[in-house]
């Protein structure tokens, strides 16, 4: 979990930062950004596998460390979620929008 939140972080602000990058230089995003994060994308992910497994390894009470992730994780969900409730065009998808999520992971 800890992992996969910060490899999402990491790789959103790459992509957003080649998509603005791109705009600002004229090329078309779909062409850069793609191939960028699908090859950055593994190699972040497996470096940030191995430092957290590290720190996780580290502590003497394993416990703390997930449970401390865990509870951000879950703090960090319930405020985006109060935020896109506020805002109108998003208060529908939080509605109607968990049919096809909820089916593509049963897939």
């Amino acid at each position: 979990l800890f992992t996969a939140s910060l490899a999402s972080a990491v790789l959103g602000a790459m992509v957003c930062a080649v998509v603005c990058l791109s705009h600002r230089l004229h090329i078309n995003p779909d062409n850069v950004t793609a191939p960028l994060a699908a090859s950055v994308g593994d190699i972040c992910t497996l470096f940030l596998l191995a430092n957290a497994a590290q720190l996780l390894h580290s502590h003497a009470n394993p416990w703390l460390p997930a449970v401390s992730v865990i509870a951000i994780a879950v703090g960090l969900a319930l405020i985006s979620w109060l935020f896109a409730k506020r805002n109108s065009s998003t208060a529908a998808i939080l509605r109607n929008g968990w049919t096809p999520v909820l089916s593509a992971m049963c897939i």
